[in-house]
């Protein structure tokens, strides 16, 4: 928990640490809420976190709003453009220069006109967040059990070379995240490789379309057999969420000739399934792709009822429920 004064590797610190000046003091609970208080007044926020340079992705906004609280977002500057959009969106705000705009009962603070101020170089897109960082960073989260594994192993889980895992985790240790081979703030270290997931261009990946029958995706021992992942809403579906799925992602290093067969899949060009490359190869992985992956699908599609099941996922997934200090 953090007041005030947050700690100096805390992504959205810098900017809650502006609002004290304004005689609010910030609270943090894990890494997505936000307890303000101010002359006795206090109101909790889902904290959508700064992921570098521009706005969080609209599906991160999105899944703060799905928990029934005020969203409170934390820039690293603010124009007046875009406090106007804000405005429009209802997001309350502050930036690292104390430009501020909270209105909530019994807590108001609005300034506005503060030129920018110089963004710390730990905003910056760095090793980790960087395509091949993003690959290491996800087996980061899967193999960790709250320490980083391996180079070497974390290099053949990702599919990156080693001087990529090294540089990653080397990134990872200058922002905060690994100390020792203790792996910290996994809940914040989540969000944001989500975040970054979210605005990546994941159609490097996209090997081709198809078209399938609901239920395509139901023979698990196809996928086995293929050495093949499911993927996007329909492995929410097939965790036994409760999301009917319409479309669905494919991961897989050759053709998955059983996969497609069973599911009668067909090409299309617009298909409701994808096949893409299978960039991770996790030891002891079942016929689902890794849990926090489905995770940031469910995210970038942008749609709230995804959003919903998003968070039913982190309450109820084991891996997910461990990123949480």
């Amino acid at each position: 928990m953090l007041s005030g004064t947050a700690t100096a590797q805390a992504l959205p610190g810098d900017a809650l640490e502006t609002l004290a000046e304004h005689g609010v003091t910030a609270l943090r609970h894990g890494s997505d809420l936000v307890t303000l208080q101010a002359e006795g007044v206090r109101h909790d926020f889902v904290l959508a976190h700064y992921t570098g340079a521009g706005m969080p992705p609209a599906a991160l906004l999105d899944h703060a709003r799905s928990a029934g609280l005020p969203v409170l977002l934390a820039l690293a500057s603010t124009s007046s453009r875009l406090a106007k959009t804000l405005a429009e969106e209802n997001l309350h705000w502050v930036d690292l220069a104390g430009n501020a705009s909270i209105r909530v009962p019994g807590l108001r603070v609005a300034i506005q006109g503060r030129p920018p101020v110089t963004v710390p170089s730990r905003y910056v897109v760095s090793a980790a967040f960087r395509p091949a960082g993003l690959q290491v960073l996800l087996a980061v989260l899967v193999m960790s059990q709250d320490r980083i594994p391996k180079l070497r192993s974390l290099a053949d889980a990702a599919g990156v070379s080693l001087g990529a895992a090294q540089a990653a985790v080397a990134d990872l240790r200058r922002h905060g995240y690994v100390d020792g081979d203790q792996l910290t703030r996994t809940g914040e270290l989540l969000d944001r490789w989500v975040a970054a997931y979210g605005t990546h261009d994941s159609d490097r990946w996209i090997v081709g379309t198809y078209e399938g029958e609901p239920e395509w995706w139901t023979d698990a021992e196809a996928f086995r057999t293929d050495a093949a992942c499911l993927g996007g809403e329909a492995a929410a579906d097939a965790m036994g969420l409760p999301l009917r799925s319409l479309t669905g992602i494919v991961y897989s290093d050759d053709l998955p000739t059983r996969v497609i067969r069973f599911g009668r899949l067909r090409r299309a060009n617009s298909g409701n399934v994808q096949l893409r490359h299978k960039f991770w190869s996790l030891p002891d992985e079942g016929w689902l792709a890794p849990s926090p992956l489905i995770y940031a699908e469910l995210l970038k599609s942008g749609d709230g009822r995804r959003a919903e099941i998003a968070q039913e996922m982190r309450e109820s997934d084991a891996i997910l429920r461990s990123l949480r200090d």
